[in-house]
């Protein structure tokens, strides 16, 4: 870990008032810990809170000051008077630990506000007593000592979180433990496929699947577990002994057997983990044969895909370059034409989880429909894949202008609710393409149909349209054509961002109907009654136009009174329509 070899006059602080709270028999202890506990906390925040820290520090060394080999300590602390809770973790160092916890805390929704995650190299006694720790602790072992600031937790909240991480935590050790042993897994079953081809199975498949599974080991793929499994009644049962990883401790087959005779099938399980990333785990099952060339097992490898296999070329992974190739080939496109390019591209970009899973027939189809969408400025959502354990992968493509922050789970809410889905995940996808991809994985009994799919399609065309286009499509709709785009191209890029914020497509037409005309002629005052709907369907409000002049409140109030009408909220406009004019517009 990072050792400072010179405190900086912050920790220095820090140490001292650490020191200052220890008890005598702790003192040299606090010296030693404090500064290898704080020493990647930046100086900004050791000054900004060096009491809190101070005393938090001291904290975390007593509740770690004996441990067990193999021992995780786990409490929450919330101090009387204090506005948050700590939680402290320690236990021997192991990879995803931090990721792990805080998936833990936001299943609880707790936020975290402050973080220290050192591994400290500590020496205890035969009874676990911490002796002497750092760089010098000689015969020491490494481990993490986490204190997370956390939200305010009741006594309930916070045995819950102690039981929940304690569970995590012992997932990551089982996992971590048994990581040599699936790899070693993957390169066993990857040297038998090459060596002992299946009857009905070539040579060149056989070798696919085991250079595939020779990538995966490279850093491609996070094992979580293995196991190996028979095939009775269209049912996997468990070779017993066999399970490494997550799977010591499953009890179920998920996912259950998918059929068919290939020689690999590739899907998602149905339940996430909660290690390194919440994510449903990918299943890498590899057919066992009997000698007549039918299915009599698998041997499964289950983990996350990691990041270096989203960003590898679709070209460089082993099988599936091989069905890239393979589309591309059938497709009979010249690969350097425009339309060869564009499936290229979508090729490499779709959705990775996908390419794994879908088969090449399926791929083809669906690549060469998504590369007939690609300059085309419109919404549609195609089925990538609907495998039989009940999960859909629905893409929704839409004009990139119209991708705000808040638009891709906007959509896989409507989605979710439009679908009935019992569950969803979603991704998003921007490129340089004039077509955006929002990515939305539906969990539902039934699969999605096509009328299902066109009718999503105008209904996410309706969610996702920019205020600009509405008024436009309500402009087409109210007028002729030419008149349409007339009132379109001279206003509304003119309209103020507090206008569009409140204002009603369908009222801004009229608005425009109303400056227009008085822009046209001499009238330098205009009214109109709009309908106010987030009020009633027999509600109105009453708008005032005034040409290059501001109305006063005195001025206002009479004219209301003439009508007979008193005003419950107003809201000011004034737009700046060029050639020196401008319209004050009085929504009352």
């Amino acid at each position: 870990m990072a050792h400072r070899e010179t405190l900086s006059a912050a920790l220095a602080d820090v140490v001292e008032r650490a020191a200052a709270l220890a008890e005598p028999d702790e003192r040299d202890l606090v010296a030693t810990f404090v500064p290898l506990f704080l020493a990647e906390i930046h100086d900004d925040d050791l000054g900004g809170h060096a009491d809190l820290i101070a005393e938090r520090s001291v904290a975390q060394m007593r509740f770690g000051r004996r441990r067990s080999v193999g021992e995780t300590l786990i409490g929450v602390d919330s101090p009387t008077g204090a506005l948050d809770s700590t939680l402290f973790v320690l236990t021997e160092d192991a990879p995803f630990l931090v990721d792990t916890i805080r998936l833990v805390l936001e299943r609880h929704d707790v936020p975290v506000v402050f973080m220290v995650h050192p591994m400290i190299d500590v020496v205890r006694d035969p009874v676990g007593l911490m002796v002497s720790a750092g760089e010098h602790a000689d015969h020491g072992i490494r481990e993490a000592w986490t204190l997370l600031r956390i939200g305010r937790c009741n006594e309930e909240q916070s045995d819950a979180i102690v039981s929940d991480v304690r569970a995590a935590v012992a997932d990551v050790h089982r996992v971590v433990g048994d990581f040599d042993s699936m790899r070693e897994r993957a390169e066993e079953v990857a040297g038998s496929v090459a060596e002992h081809p299946v009857e009905g199975h070539t040579a060149t498949e056989a070798d696919q699947v085991a250079k595939l599974l020779g990538w995966l080991v490279r850093q491609h793929f996070v094992f979580l577990g293995a196991a190996n499994y028979t095939l009775q009644d269209g049912s996997l049962e468990v070779v017993d002994g066999s399970q490494l990883g997550l799977l010591r401790m499953r009890a179920t087959t998920d996912p259950p057997f998918a059929g068919g005779d290939e020689l690999i099938s590739i899907a998602r399980a149905d339940a996430e983990v909660n290690i390194h990333r919440r994510a449903r785990p990918a299943c890498i099952a590899v057919r066992q044969f009997d000698d007549a060339g039918r299915v009599i097992g698998e041997q499964r490898l289950v983990g996350l895909f990691a990041a270096a296999a989203y960003r590898a070329s679709v070209t460089t992974i082993p099988l599936i370059r091989e069905r890239v190739a393979w589309v591309a080939t059938r497709s009979k496109l010249d690969p350097s034409s425009h339309s060869g390019r564009a499936l290229r591209t979508v090729l490499e970009t779709f959705p990775r989880d996908e390419v794994f899973e879908i088969g090449r027939d399926e791929l083809a189809d669906v690549a060469t429909a998504i590369a007939g969408l690609q300059e085309r400025a419109l919404v549609r959502v195609l089925e990538l894949r609907a495998p039989a354990s009940g999960w859909q992968t629905l893409a929704v493509y839409l004009p990139r202008g119209r991708l705000a922050p808040e638009t891709p789970q906007r959509i896989a809410d409507h989605v979710a609710t439009a679908t009935r889905a019992s569950r969803i995940e979603f991704d998003t996808f921007v490129s340089t393409s004039p077509l955006a991809r929002v990515t939305v994985e539906i969990r539902r009994s039934t699969p999605v149909s096509e009328v299902e799919l066109s009718q999503l399609a105008t209904q996410v065309d309706e969610l996702t349209q920019r205020w600009d286009d509405r008024v436009r499509s309500a402009l087409v709709r109210s007028l002729d054509g030419s008149e349409a785009s007339r009132l379109a191209d001279t206003y509304i890029a003119k309209l103020p961002a507090d206008y569009r914020s409140v204002t009603d497509p369908a009222v801004a037409v009229i608005d425009l109907q109303v400056i227009d005309r008085m822009l046209s002629g001499e009238e330098s005052m205009s009214t109109a009654f709009v309908a106010a709907p987030e009020l009633g369907s027999d509600s109105r409000r009453f708008r005032i136009y005034r040409r290059n002049q501001m109305l006063t409140l005195a001025e206002l109030l009479p004219l209301l009174d003439q009508l007979g009408m008193q005003a419950i909220d107003e809201r000011p406009f004034v737009l700046d329509v060029g050639r020196r004019e401008s319209v004050s517009v009085y929504d009352i």
